[in-house]
């Protein structure tokens, strides 16, 4: 038969915890176990960890909204980051054989002209071409004079 815990008990330990004190923490220091306090403060918001964005992070974030993508030579070290960030912005990635993009969604004619400038070459073939065009599900091209003035130099 499951033990009976005071009522009392059972708020002061809700009280630790929104306080922020670690819930093995609380199980120790009110004799308590650990499966009963989760059982008593599931309903209750956890705090994880820091909040926010910081650092290189923060930095990254703001070139991807000004600029609507960031090559992955810029943000190699933060690969982690952009998966994390993946789960609340409607970011993409695509890998096109020679670098790799992240872009927000609807900002991807400007991510493939980044990766045409980034190519360092005088001229494209039309079938490499239609690959960056598939990967990026970019359908006209011809309209676009800023292709056509990289490659007329």
């Amino acid at each position: 038969m499951p033990k009976r815990y005071p009522s009392e008990l059972k708020r002061k330990a809700r009280k630790l915890v929104r306080l922020g004190v670690p819930k093995c923490e609380v199980s120790k220091m009110l004799n308590i176990n650990g499966n009963t306090l989760y059982i008593w403060t599931k309903d209750m918001v956890r705090k994880k960890g820091r909040f926010g964005i910081r650092g290189k992070s923060l930095e990254f974030l703001k070139l991807l909204i000004n600029r609507g993508y960031v090559l992955g030579k810029e943000v190699s070290p933060l690969v982690s980051c952009m998966r994390n960030m993946r789960r609340h912005l409607p970011i993409k990635k695509v890998d096109t054989g020679n670098s790799v993009v992240w872009f927000l969604v609807g900002r991807e004619r400007e991510a493939m002209e980044a990766v045409l400038k980034s190519m360092d070459r005088r001229s494209i073939g039309y079938p490499e071409l239609g690959r960056i065009r598939k990967a990026f599900g970019v359908k006209n091209m011809k309209r676009n004079n800023k292709i056509r003035e990289r490659f007329s130099r």
